[in-house]
């Protein structure tokens, strides 16, 4: 039923409160079983649709100390396509900067990721299991919007010490160049452009993995041709009239026709910002770590 109306979005205040947010937390904190497994996923979701871009709810979840609780499930031993929606979740919630800061300073978020993208990456059948990948790109995404904040906004905590952060990020580029790897490698060079301390810098050319950004250079597309505005079209085509959905003042109708767009492109980054233009799909870009 839940899960009917949260897809719906209609009359669903009673499920966006914090009572409901207990009930879907203490289902998707219930210990792993095969069984069980539909139930606790589908309590993750419901949680992402409680959290979805609305961060005077996080700030809620905070001062009740139920965001620390949803965090904690990072560590339980779960389904790898869980803790990818729980991730997911994580990633939302960031839109609130006092939950980036919050695991930051009280949760150790950085050991946490690299811990995780470890038992990942360390795995022999990493390359052929689609979930593990799935994970590892939440964990970057997630990795590029913590050292984002925390170097913009000059929090007092430690950064992840160098030979681990590292060893994850260039573990990560040295796997061979394929589809299934090409958006992983493309999150890493992401989270490498925000990480610009020179002692990272340094440990990056001293493993040699220059030579891994060059062959992931010869096979990526070349972005130049992309313009801050979308090709035209026929004026008052259908997709004139989306776009300029996407300029509304109407926050949730810019966000509902922004997702919709981005699920048409099948969610490649690359061909929604081709066919909507820069400037329309930063903002949904940059919400989802992507930009």
């Amino acid at each position: 039923m839940c899960k009917l109306m949260m897809r719906e979005r209609k009359a669903i205040e009673i499920l966006l409160s914090l009572e409901a947010f207990k009930v879907f937390l203490g289902f998707a904190s219930l210990p792993y079983e095969k069984d069980l497994n539909a139930i606790q996923l589908e309590a993750v979701r419901c949680i992402f649709n409680t959290i979805y871009i609305r961060p005077e709810f996080i700030s809620q979840l905070l001062d009740a100390s139920l965001y620390k609780s949803l965090f904690e499930l990072t560590q339980v031993s779960q389904s790898f396509e869980y803790h990818t929606l729980l991730w997911k979740c994580l990633l939302a919630s960031f839109e609130q900067p006092k939950a980036i800061t919050f695991v930051i300073v009280e949760c150790n978020v950085y050991d946490v990721i690299l811990k995780t993208a470890h038992c990942c990456i360390a795995t022999f059948d990493f390359l052929c299991n689609p979930n593990m990948m799935a994970l590892v790109v939440e964990l970057i995404k997630a990795m590029f919007v913590i050292t984002s904040h925390h170097k913009d906004a000059s929090i007092a905590a430690e950064w992840p010490t160098i030979d681990k952060i590292m060893l994850m990020l260039t573990s990560i580029l040295q796997q061979p160049n394929a589809n299934l790897t090409m958006d992983m490698k493309l999150q890493t060079v992401n989270c490498l452009l925000v990480m610009q301390h020179p002692a990272y810098i340094e440990n990056f050319v001293e493993l040699g993995v220059c030579k891994h950004l060059v062959t992931l250079l010869e096979v990526t597309a070349d972005l130049s041709g992309i313009s801050m505005s979308p090709p035209r079209n026929t004026r008052n085509d259908l997709r004139d009239g989306l776009l300029s959905f996407m300029t509304s003042l109407n926050t949730d109708l810019k966000r509902c026709v922004s997702e919709f767009l981005f699920t048409l492109c099948q969610k490649n980054p690359l061909e929604f910002t081709q066919r909507t233009g820069m400037g329309n799909a930063v903002a949904l870009l940059r919400m989802k770590g992507l930009v």
